[in-house]
């Protein structure tokens, strides 16, 4: 039986995390290394972690020296991590008991190293999630247990674009480790969409299994890193996000087979429009403020800097 490390960043937590706690330690799939790096919390999270440990030996609790942010301290999950496979699980989320068994079922009987499954939502307060009624899933196409192809993946991108995951959030999969040596982490200068992003570099390069039961519960709420988001008053971060991953699919290596399907010009069109659109909604010199030049660094170097890059750019 594969070892599962199921990773659970945490960040002043206390509200939702002996839930999010609960439903690990109740899975029915046993061989699990429980993996919790704290990035400096001030609240009780770590007194409830250390409450766990006292009655759960699978379970690790690492400290880091100094707060990674969200992105950065995924990643530092995924490299500690011990196990055959990997899971992130959010301190604010829930899996129900046998999603993990589900999941290693499928991966060893279609022989996949990824295992992506269906989510519900569950909302706090008074947020904003109309839109999600309107949110693509791969259950919308599969309704029983299958086998995914990158082929299938390429054309739902090349059909849907990159305004909505329809992949799912990080929570909802199981990643064979040589994966992450193979492929990469999460990116962490993506500020809203670096899980899509993540699962669209998979899943264009590799078979992933698919389970549409919905297996998670992810939890909305106004003090998660999405509503924060959402309330910014400047540049929304997905619409930077739209643009650095236009600029990472043009010459990043792992978008290779993408680009032979796509065409050569399918990223510069897409980064195109989104500048268009950006500069438009936002006014030049105010989206300028927000782009980094590592935003562009997978752009060839004459196309490097924001002036070039705008002036190649800004036209129809």
């Amino acid at each position: 039986m594969s070892l599962v490390s199921v990773c659970v960043p945490i960040y002043n937590g206390e509200k939702y995390l002996r839930e999010s706690m609960d439903s690990i330690v109740n899975q029915t799939y046993g061989n699990l290394d429980i993996l919790v790096v704290d990035d400096c919390s001030i609240d009780n999270s770590v007194s409830i972690i250390k409450e766990y440990q006292s009655k759960d030996k699978r379970i690790r609790l690492i400290h880091n020296k100094q707060n990674l942010g969200l992105v950065g301290n995924w990643n530092r999950c995924i490299k500690e991590a011990s196990g055959d496979f990997v899971k992130l699980q959010f301190q604010d989320d829930i899996m129900l008991n046998d999603t993990i068994e589900k999941m290693m079922t499928l991966a060893v009987d279609e022989n996949v190293d990824v295992v992506l499954t269906d989510r519900e939502y569950t909302f706090e307060n008074d947020i904003n999630h109309f839109y999600l009624d309107q949110l693509p899933r791969l259950s919308d196409h599969y309704k029983e247990n299958a086998v995914i192809k990158p082929s299938f993946i390429t054309n739902l991108l090349l059909e849907k674009g990159t305004n909505m995951n329809f992949m799912g959030e990080p929570i909802l999969g199981l990643v064979k480790k040589e994966v992450f040596d193979k492929y990469g982490l999460y990116d962490d200068t993506f500020y809203q969409i670096g899980d899509f992003e993540f699962w669209i570099r998979l899943a264009i390069n590799v078979e992933i299994g698919f389970i549409p039961e919905r297996l998670h519960i992810f939890r909305l709420h106004n003090e998660s890193q999405g509503a924060k988001n959402a309330r910014a008053t400047e540049v929304n971060p997905s619409h930077l996000d739209r643009i650095h991953l236009a600029s990472k699919m043009h010459s990043d290596q792992s978008y290779k087979n993408f680009k032979e399907v796509a065409g050569e010009s399918f990223a510069e069109d897409l980064l195109r429009k989104y500048v268009n659109e950006y500069t438009k909604r936002y006014g030049q010199e105010k989206l300028a403020t927000r782009i980094d030049e590592d935003f562009f660094k997978y752009l060839e170097p004459e196309k490097n800097r924001w002036g070039k890059f705008l002036s190649v750019f800004s036209s129809k």
